[in-house]
């Protein structure tokens, strides 16, 4: 076991493209799933709802990027109410992040800005965890996912000051961290996106410049994703499969999905353009307009980018959200077993999103054309 200070060297990984060895599919080879009827919906209104956390009594906690922060909602009631206060006292927030389940009610968040922590139990904020603390300063106070057993998930990448290139070859370290003694286990490596990414701190060590911009437009990245058992999966691209850690760190190796090697031709350029057409909005006077792609992928990835695209179910299957195709529109999530095997494709409408796990349970948004949100509990699993 390292610190994360012992690794600051960057690794470059060689990894085949995962295009060449990807297994052909028909669709009909997959089986498709649907969500039942809703269970439950709320009139309330969200403008960008990030995840949601049940509570044993059926309520549920809503992180909202935007606005209101936390709230707790109440399904049976249709009521919603407000969790604490922004600010910058103990129990107050500025901008959290996701909620992540640990031990019976209690629940992790991190906060965007400030690098704090927050500890709830049921709809209250019980600790204020400060910036200095070990686990914080090891993860810089991100969180990519957590568990129940003390220990959350980082993807780590080499300190940055100044610009450099990401390429495909660059790998982030998986690592997890005990959230009482900050130290680190890295478990393995995944592959990286291409992209330029820039850092640049002031004499006192603010951030004054932070961003990334892709080189290669649709190009694939790995993912990981930390359960709260304790079990870990891991999205390869080479060939497209699930990896699984169990909580004892015994792996269980995925085999190749028979998911279907989509090429980027003109006609998934043309629908990619119509997809994205309604959500293009003008860049506000002032901000700088982020880099043109210098190429594009030769073929779709398998699967989106970005932390929400791998949802943890409450069965222990892990969604992994599939990236949109000429042939493929909507929402659609491949299920996949613990033993690595694909269970079939949920498909939702394409303003949909799976934001959370109940008992039995699962919690959609859906926005309308405002993109104003609102959310939906179903039951779990499809069928």
């Amino acid at each position: 076991m390292r610190s994360v200070g012992e690794r600051i060297v960057y690794t470059a990984t060689v990894i085949l493209a995962f295009t060449a060895t990807a297994p052909a599919a028909s669709a009909q080879s997959i089986r498709q799933l649907r969500l039942s009827p809703p269970l439950a919906s709320l009139s309330e209104e969200f403008t960008i709802s990030t995840s949601v956390r049940e509570l044993a009594d059926g309520r549920v906690m809503v992180t909202e990027s935007r606005d209101r922060g936390i709230v707790v909602a109440d399904f049976a009631r249709d009521a919603v109410a407000v969790v604490g206060r922004k600010g910058n006292g103990p129990g107050e927030y500025q901008l959290p992040g996701s909620l992540y389940v640990l031990r019976s009610d209690s629940s992790l968040v991190a906060e965007i800005v400030g690098r704090r922590w927050y500890v709830l139990h049921g709809d209250r904020i019980v600790r204020t965890l400060p910036p200095d603390l070990p686990a914080i300063v090891a993860t810089r106070g991100v969180i990519y996912s957590a568990d129940s057993l003390g220990r959350v998930l980082v993807l780590e990448t080499p300190p940055l000051e100044g610009t450099r290139e990401v390429t495909e070859r660059d790998s982030a370290y998986v690592a997890l961290i005990d959230r009482s003694s900050g130290r680190a286990d890295t478990v393995t490596a995944v592959r990286r996106r291409p992209q330029t990414e820039t850092r640049i701190t002031d004499e006192r060590g603010r951030v004054v410049q932070s961003g990334s911009a892709p080189t290669v437009a649709l190009a694939a990245e790995e993912g990981a994703l930390l359960f709260p058992d304790g079990w870990l999966a891991v999205a390869r691209l080479d060939p497209f499969r699930i990896d699984w850690r169990r909580p004892d760190g015994t792996w269980v190796m995925g085999k190749a999905l028979p998911v279907p090697v989509i090429r980027y031709s003109a006609r998934e350029r043309a629908a990619r353009e119509r997809r994205n057409r309604p959500r293009t909005t003008a860049i506000p006077k002032g901000f700088p307009v982020p880099p043109a792609a210098r190429s594009t992928a030769r073929y779709l990835p398998p699967f989106e980018s970005g932390r929400s695209s791998l949802q943890a179910a409450s069965d222990g299957r892990l969604l992994v959200r599939r990236t949109p195709s000429a042939d493929f529109e909507g929402t659609r999530y491949l299920v996949v077993s613990r033993a690595g095997q694909l269970d079939g494709e949920l498909v939702l409408p394409t303003s949909t999103r799976i934001v959370g796990f109940g008992r039995g349970t699962v919690y959609v948004r859906e926005a309308d054309a405002e993109e104003v949100q609102r959310l939906r509990r179903h039951a779990w699993p499809p069928r």
